[in-house]
């Protein structure tokens, strides 16, 4: 091997690149500005959010047996707003109060607490009460019972909850990139990489419709990217079985401890194969359209960027109940699905945003698709 002439091409190599913006975007620009940006930015938000709420009063509904002095103390507090829930367990669950506290007469006299250990705001109004109470224990004189008063703290979400919230997120984020891991290779080498072999002429030659070829190739993506999320609920699977024991009966089974129905799980199934179409059908877009195997690729990192700013902001995402506008968010809305699955069931109202949502867009899609297709084939 001559290391001379191998410098010298490597050199050559490097100008061209240099020159190539596309290379140039996708190999600096990319990793050093906009992947950190997109990555920080949920964080950002929900950092400014957390310090937001440290300066906003608290909305707490006190109820229960009257201490002398107790409600007063937190009346009086410029941190706390005083507030009334008809069902606070269930307004706390949804982010309407920050917290419910209860006293229960009893010797010594007890503070109940409820808080959502899910919410940043309602974290914050725990330590409030807390502080308050204390303070109200230590200005309490020669009323011994007051001093003695108990603090009990209860979550209002439950451990399943807890842990289907984040395992929903965790294994969302994990099928709909497996989606896309899947279907770039053979969606850029069934368009763009035959384009450059000259074979996609051949095939056009045939007594076969434009429309029959593109479906065969959507199909072939669509089967391809399948396969890579079945795949990786294999290994999920695979795992449960070895350290996790179903808690559910003959309809349920448990995905890493959660037991989710076999009804919830073909929802997300069937949805999940709406996704798989409308993902293989924007990645067959960007095949079309580039000119070689190489352009096509340069052409998937913006794509998958698009795919996952999304996706990263569910990291903010982190009360129990959702508002309506997430699901209309292909990708993001299955992940919110699967995680209503995981927890609480999945609401019918948040099923049917899901699926209009999903097949709109991959109506756009399609109806896109084949327009680039027929223009691409012109410059074939």
């Amino acid at each position: 091997m001559n290391f001379k002439k191998v410098l010298t091409i490597y050199k050559k190599e490097i100008k061209d690149s240099i020159r190539n913006k596309r290379v140039l975007y996708s190999t600096i620009i990319v990793p050093l500005v906009i992947l950190p940006i997109f990555v920080n930015v949920p964080q950002m938000i929900a950092q400014k959010s957390s310090e937001k709420a440290k300066f906003r009063p608290s909305n707490v509904m006190l109820s229960g047996f009257r201490i002398p002095g107790f409600f007063e103390q937190f009346a009086r507090s410029d941190l706390i707003n005083l507030t009334i829930a008809n069902d606070p367990v269930k307004a706390l669950k949804k982010g309407k109060i920050d917290l419910y506290v209860r006293i229960v007469s009893k010797d010594p006299p007890e503070v109940e607490i409820y808080f959502n250990p899910l919410s940043e705001t309602s974290k914050i109004a725990l330590s409030r009460a807390k502080l308050l109470i204390e303070t109200f224990r230590g200005y309490a004189g020669e009323n011994f019972a007051t001093r003695r008063v108990k603090i009990v703290t209860n979550s209002v979400i439950s451990n399943r909850e807890m842990k289907g919230v984040l395992t929903g997120i965790t294994l969302g984020f994990l099928l709909i990139f497996g989606v896309l891991t899947g279907g770039i290779a053979p969606g850029v080498d069934t368009v763009a990489g035959e384009k450059e072999r000259k074979t996609l002429i051949v095939l056009l030659s045939l007594p076969v419709s434009k429309r029959d070829i593109l479906t065969g190739k959507l199909l072939l993506v669509a089967t391809i990217s399948f396969i890579s999320s079945v795949l990786i609920l294999v290994g999920i699977f695979g795992l449960n079985l070895l350290f996790f024991r179903s808690p559910g009966g003959i309809n349920d089974f448990s995905i890493l401890g959660l037991s989710i129905s076999l009804r919830d799980f073909f929802i997300v199934f069937f949805l999940m194969l709406i996704y798989i179409l409308l993902a293989s059908s924007v990645i067959l877009i960007a095949s079309s359209y580039a000119r070689s195997y190489r352009e096509a690729q340069n052409y998937m990192t913006p794509i998958i960027i698009l795919i996952a700013v999304p996706l990263l902001f569910t990291q903010v995402l982190t009360n129990l109940y959702l508002p309506d506008w997430v699901f209309y968010l292909p990708g993001v809305n299955i992940m919110m699905v699967l995680r209503e699955a995981l927890t609480m069931g999945i609401l019918e109202r948040h099923l049917l945003l899901t699926v209009v949502s999903l097949v709109i867009s991959l109506y756009i899609a399609v109806k896109i698709l084949f327009r680039v297709f027929e223009r691409s084939i012109l410059r074939v």
